[in-house]
């Protein structure tokens, strides 16, 4: 954004304000930017636009990405690429494992011990958790499910966006909502959560940082790291693993809430449903 002959006297203050004051724009609506900027919202439309997004939103998570990217201290590679082409096996491991090492320090410095403890509350109280996402969200929700239904937490979850639209449509205030959305603006997702909220069924919401549609519609947000850009990367390294890692926190306060009944519970779910272990294959053993 160097090119200032290009861009309008407004598109140019627009431009000089987020410079100076990047952290500004994590929270900030197209309203509130042109407030500070003395602009208009259709200004900062049109220059996202120009940029080349197809609108604001996208515009602020790819400028937030590379923000966050470059003033971590925990950042040492590059989420988006973090091999080149001429790196062979022994760079690209050492990369990316790096890169999830990164990741997980960076979610980790993002927790907040109240904020948790109020989604365990929320996800404790509910007599079913759904959870909802696309893509490899879902996936990635997968292990969450297999752990809670193994402490007797009943946990669903659907690939169809059909069915996820109906479970909405059909909830309750005694259920919970799992929302998974690493840019907070997704269409599918941001129809489901504007039903949840008619349904008054509670939300717990995993999305990058800074407000998004999708986080103002939840009761609470669980941040991850927001390194990758929209479409201009590898794969999403980075924010899977920061997922994984919330996953992995909320099941584990979850099963300290009732930590000696759960691991007895555990135990027999996983003796009833393992078989019977060779002593021949003794790593696999239990000790």
């Amino acid at each position: 954004m160097n090119q200032s002959h290009f861009f309008s006297n407004a598109e140019n203050s627009i431009i000089h304000f987020l410079l100076e004051n990047p952290d500004d724009l994590k929270n900030a609506t197209t309203k509130d930017l042109a407030a500070k900027t003395f602009t208009s919202p259709s200004t900062i439309v049109r220059l996202a636009q120009k940029l080349g997004f197809q609108g604001y939103n996208d515009f602020k998570i790819e400028f937030l990405a590379a923000v966050q990217q470059t003033d971590s201290p925990l950042v040492s590679i590059d989420a988006n690429f973090p091999f080149k082409k001429t790196d062979g096996i022994t760079e690209i491991s050492s990369n990316l494992s790096q890169l999830f090492v990164d990741a997980v320090k960076e979610t980790n410095s993002l927790v907040d011990e109240d904020t948790y403890g109020q989604a365990i509350d929320l996800l404790d109280q509910a007599t079913f958790i759904d959870i909802y996402g696309v893509g490899s969200n879902q996936h990635l929700a997968y292990n969450f499910t297999l752990d809670m239904r193994r402490i007797n937490k009943e946990v669903t979850t659907s690939t169809s966006q059909q069915e996820q639209l109906i479970k909405a449509a059909t909830s309750n205030k005694d259920r919970a909502a799992l929302i998974i959305s690493y840019t907070g603006e997704t269409k599918d997702i941001l129809e489901i959560c504007q039903l949840l909220k008619v349904s008054e069924t509670p939300m717990v919401c995993i999305s990058s940082v800074g407000n998004n549609s999708i986080s103002d519609l939840c009761d609470i947000t669980l941040n991850i790291v927001t390194w990758e850009k929209m479409f201009s990367k590898i794969s999403t390294f980075s924010s899977s693993v920061s997922t994984l890692l919330v996953l992995d926190i909320l099941y584990a306060g979850l099963f300290a809430r009732n930590y000696d009944k759960n691991k007895e519970r555990l135990l027999q779910v996983k003796a009833n449903t393992t078989g019977f272990r060779s002593k021949i294959q003794p790593l696999i053993e239990d000790v």
